[in-house]
C-alpha cells in the first residue's frame, strides 16, 4: 500500500519519471518474490529475503544508470550520484550476505561507469540492460543453487 500511495502521490503531480517513483516501482515488483516464496512455502525465509533485496539493487541501479544516459545525461549531478551507487553496489551485496555473487553486479558498474556520456541510441541501450539483466539472473541461480 506505501508504494502505491507513492505512485499516486507522482501521478497526481504528472512526474512519473521521478526516481523516487521508480525505486518505488522497482520494490513493488521485487516483492512479488517475496508473495511466491510465501504463496509456495508459508514463510519469508532468509532466502526469499536475499532474492528481494538482491533484485532490489540490481534494478535501483539499472533505474540509476538509465536515467543517467537518457533522462539525466546533462545533469552531472545524477551521473556522480549514479557512479556512486554503482561504486558500492558489488559491496552492499556483499553485506547482504551475497558472497561471491557479487561478481553479477560487476557489468552493472562497469558499463555505468563507461558507456555514460556515449551517444546511444534508446534501443542499444535497452538490448544492453537486458543482457546485464541476463547475465545477472544467471549469476544469481549459480548461487541460489550451489
Amino acid at each position: 500500500m506505501p508504494l502505491f500511495l507513492i505512485h499516486m502521490y507522482y501521478a497526481r503531480r504528472k512526474n512519473e519519471r521521478a526516481l523516487v517513483n521508480d525505486i518505488a516501482g522497482v520494490l513493488f515488483f521485487c516483492s512479488g518474490g517475496l508473495a511466491s516464496c510465501w504463496l509456495g512455502t508459508g514463510t519469508l525465509d532468509g532466502w526469499a529475503w536475499f532474492i528481494f533485496s538482491q533484485s532490489a539493487l540490481f534494478f535501483i541501479g539499472s533505474s540509476f544508470y538509465v536515467k543517467s544516459v537518457i533522462r539525466e545525461r546533462k545533469n552531472s549531478a545524477f551521473a556522480y550520484w549514479s557512479w556512486g551507487y554503482h561504486l558500492l553496489l558489488p559491496f552492499l551485496s556483499s553485506l547482504l550476505g551475497a558472497g561471491w555473487a557479487f561478481l553479477a553486479y560487476i557489468p552493472s558498474s562497469l558499463r555505468a561507469w563507461f558507456f555514460h556520456g556515449r551517444d546511444w541510441p534508446v534501443k542499444t541501450i535497452g538490448i544492453l540492460e537486458i543482457v546485464n539483466a541476463c547475465f545477472f539472473f544467471a549469476v544469481m541461480c549459480m548461487f541460489i543453487t550451489r
